[in-house]
C-alpha cells in the first residue's frame, strides 16, 4: 500500500538522519521538554522516548566487514544517543515530582527508555572490548567508563526516583479508576528504582537508600489482593505483580540489602514465603 510504503519510508530517513546527525539534531528539532499537562509536551516527550528507542547503530562499529574500529564512536554522540544534553536533569525532575499523574508517568517512562539504552550500550561496548582482546585501560573499556560517569551526571538524583516512588504508594485508590492510576505510577516508579540499581549502583550506594523499605509497603499492600479465582486478575492486581518481579531483581542486584532485619510485624522472610 502506498500510503505505508511512504510511512515505512520515511521512519527510515528519520533513523538515518538520527544516526549520522545525532550531535545537531536535539538542538535543531527544539522540542519542548518542560513538563506541563498538554498534548503537545505529551507528544514531545512521547516522541522524545521513542527516538532515545531506537536500535543501536551496530553497523557503525566495524572499519569493514567483521573487524572493529579498534576506536570507538565520540563520547558526545554516545550521549546523545542515550541521554541528551537538552536540560533533561532539569526537565525530568520536575516531570517526577509534578502534581498530576500523568506527567510523572511520561516523564518516568521516557528516564526509563533512557536507563535501558544505556544498558544495552554498555553491554555492546564491553562485549566489543572483548572481541577486541583489550586490557583494562582499552579504548573502548575506558570509553564505558566515562560514559557511565557522565550518565550520573545528567539523570535526576536517586533521591528524587525515591519520592517518587514514595508518593506512589500514599496515594488514594478508593475508587478502582484511582486503583489503576496508583498501580501504573507505582509500577514504573518500582522500575525506575530496579534500572537505578541495576545501570547506576554508585549512584545508589551514595544515597545510601534502605531498599527493605520497599518492602514494607508491599508487605501490607498485598494482602488480599492478589488472590486468585475463577475471573482474570484485575488491572491493579497484574501490575502490583509486576512490581513484585521488579522488588525482586533489586533485591538481587543491590549489596546493601539484609535478609535478617524485621520490618514491623512482617519479617522480610515470611513476605517472600506469601508470594
Amino acid at each position: 500500500m502506498p500510503g505505508i510504503s511512504l510511512w515505512v519510508c520515511n521512519i527510515h530517513l528519520l533513523t538515518l538522519f538520527y544516526c549520522l546527525y545525532v550531535n545537531r539534531y536535539w538542538s535543531a528539532v527544539s522540542l519542548t521538554l518542560e513538563p506541563r499537562l498538554s498534548t503537545k509536551w505529551i507528544t514531545n516527550i512521547a516522541f522524545f522516548g521513542n527516538v532515545i528507542s531506537l536500535p543501536i547503530p551496530t553497523a557503525t562499529f566495524y572499519l569493514s566487514g567483521q573487524l572493529y574500529n579498534p576506536t570507538p564512536p565520540l563520547l558526545s554522540t554516545i550521549l546523545e544517543n542515550v541521554l541528551p544534553s537538552v536540560n533533561t536533569k532539569k526537565n525530568l525532575s520536575k516531570g517526577l515530582q509534578s502534581s498530576c499523574g500523568l506527567v510523572q508517568h511520561c516523564t518516568a517512562l521516557a528516564l526509563s527508555k533512557c536507563l535501558i539504552k544505556f544498558q544495552r550500550v554498555l553491554k555492546k561496548f564491553r562485549e566489543i572490548a572483548v572481541m577486541l582482546e583489550e586490557e583494562q585501560d582499552g579504548q573502548w573499556s575506558r570509553r564505558c567508563t566515562e560514559v557511565e560517569s557522565e550518565m550520573r551526571k545528567r539523570v535526576p538524583d536517586f533521591m528524587v526516583v525515591v519520592a517518587f516512588g514514595q508518593q506512589t504508594q500514599q496515594a488514594s485508590s478508593k475508587t478502582t479508576i484511582n486503583q489503576n492510576k496508583k498501580a501504573l505510577l507505582a509500577e514504573i516508579a518500582q522500575r525506575l528504582l530496579w534500572l537505578y540499581h541495576n545501570c547506576l549502583p554508585a549512584v545508589v550506594s551514595e544515597a545510601r537508600f534502605d531498599v527493605g523499605k520497599i518492602l514494607q509497603n508491599f508487605a501490607s499492600t498485598s494482602n488480599g489482593e492478589d488472590t486468585d479465582d475463577e475471573h482474570e486478575p484485575n488491572t491493579a492486581t497484574r501490575l502490583h505483580r509486576v512490581q513484585q518481579l521488579h522488588v525482586l531483581n533489586i533485591l538481587r542486584d543491590s549489596d546493601q540489602f539484609t535478609w535478617a532485619v524485621k520490618l514491623g510485624t512482617f519479617s522480610q522472610c515470611s513476605f517472600f514465603n506469601n508470594l
